[in-house]
């Protein structure tokens, strides 16, 4: 029930603007929306909304639930990244993504505090686009946004 630290934290370290996110807000170019606590963030119509819904994998926010949903809406021009994490949430939303034509990268454990969520999603049935470091997922995601 506390506001989420976690924006501030990614602000500290992008260019880009970072901030929770509100029931609504449109999506847009250059700005990291998060998930705040106790609400699914799930996008529908360019939009993001805010749900209650059940516990997905133990959590909410689930980041499968956002992965599935971006999936669906956005046709497959999506890239999911699972960086952090325990149990296996993420690994059927990449697999959503995957399924769509969208593109999947996984951090690998090295450098990883929980890395239970990386070591699951690199596993389940399906490949990977990209598996690395912080540094080698970084490079990938901008070539990809390049040539597009």
């Amino acid at each position: 029930s506390s506001p989420s630290a976690l924006p501030r934290i990614l602000q500290r370290s992008s260019r880009m603007s970072c901030r929770a996110a509100g029931d609504g807000d449109p999506l847009e170019p250059g700005q990291i929306l998060v998930a705040p606590p106790d609400r699914h963030l799930v996008v529908e119509d360019s939009h993001v909304c805010l749900s209650v819904g059940p516990r997905e994998n133990g959590h909410r926010p689930a980041i499968d639930a956002l992965f599935r949903s971006a999936a669906m809406e956005r046709d497959g021009r999506v890239i999911g990244v699972v960086l952090s994490g325990s149990l296996d949430d993420g690994s059927k939303g990449l697999a959503a993504i995957a399924h769509a034509g969208g593109t999947t990268m996984v951090l690998t454990k090295e450098g990883v505090a929980q890395h239970g969520m990386p070591e699951n999603a690199a596993a389940y049935d399906r490949p990977i686009d990209a598996l690395g470091s912080a540094k080698t997922i970084a490079r990938e995601i901008v070539r990809r946004l390049e040539h597009r």
